[in-house]
């Protein structure tokens, strides 16, 4: 993970931490059904994201088998490998779960979390030592890796956003067929390479053992906002590659 990033969230826990008394009660397990791209994320973030792209908040199941439900129902219309289902748990306390709009799901029981109660689910996945994780659905086990890496990029397209492909930006970096997670931890220029500009950026992309291959010296990458490319480029050394630690931060 970027290190600014990774210290962001860090701070923001602490400051959650502070701000929000210990849960004076039990704490309620949760489930969710995920692809492999919120997969990833959860496994080099540790934490549940609504994006801007995405829809305002984040569902979860209250049982487990209510989760694999949603899992087989998913697989059943959705054969390709990219749109392959997991489910991720963590814990949170009652008060937390009062926070969240309930609704049923096909008479499955269902809770949704928008921005600031899924800032309390992260604080108490963090406060119970354990963070979203994996549930084992009988697949073996999915390695993830850090590869450190330089790339020259050339913004194309009129996609407006990002204006400008700075540290700021967490894009969705694109390699053959596989969505990594991308860290950016400095361009050139320094201030942003900006829209229709070509420069070059060094960063930290999560990836799946099945995209590993992929990068090599001189290969081809997109970066996209939701699904629209905003830049495209090629890699111009791949600094290092390792298999990403189940606690890294």
């Amino acid at each position: 993970m970027g290190t600014a990033y990774a210290g962001k969230v860090a701070r923001e826990t602490r400051k959650l931490d502070a701000l929000n008394p210990a849960c004076d009660g039990d704490y309620v397990p949760l489930y969710r059904a995920v692809g492999k791209t919120e997969r990833l994320e959860i496994a080099a973030i540790h934490r549940y994201v609504i994006l801007s792209t995405g829809i305002g908040a984040k569902q979860f199941m209250l049982k487990f088998e209510d989760a694999k439900w949603i899992v087989g129902f998913n697989q059943q219309y959705e054969t390709t490998p990219t749109k392959e289902m997991f489910i991720v748990t963590s814990r949170v306390c009652a008060a937390t779960l009062a926070m969240a709009d309930r609704f049923t799901d096909a008479g499955r029981a269902v809770v949704s979390f928008g921005q600031e109660g899924l800032q309390m689910v992260n604080l108490d996945a963090s406060r119970t030592g354990r963070n979203p994780g994996d549930l084992d659905l009988g697949s073996r086990e999915m390695k993830t890796y850090k590869v450190d890496l330089i790339a020259d990029v050339e913004m194309t397209g009129d996609d407006p956003h990002p204006p400008v492909l700075t540290t700021e930006v967490r894009p969705n970096f694109l390699v053959g067929e596989h969505y990594c997670m991308c860290f950016i931890l400095e361009t050139t220029p320094p201030e942003g390479v900006a829209l229709h500009g070509k420069g070059s950026f060094r960063a930290h992309v999560i990836c799946s053992e099945q995209a590993r291959p992929l990068f090599t010296n001189g290969g081809e990458f997109e970066l996209r906002s939701a699904k629209r490319v905003f830049a495209t480029g090629r890699f111009r050394e791949i600094v290092s590659v390792n298999e990403a630690e189940a606690t890294e931060s």
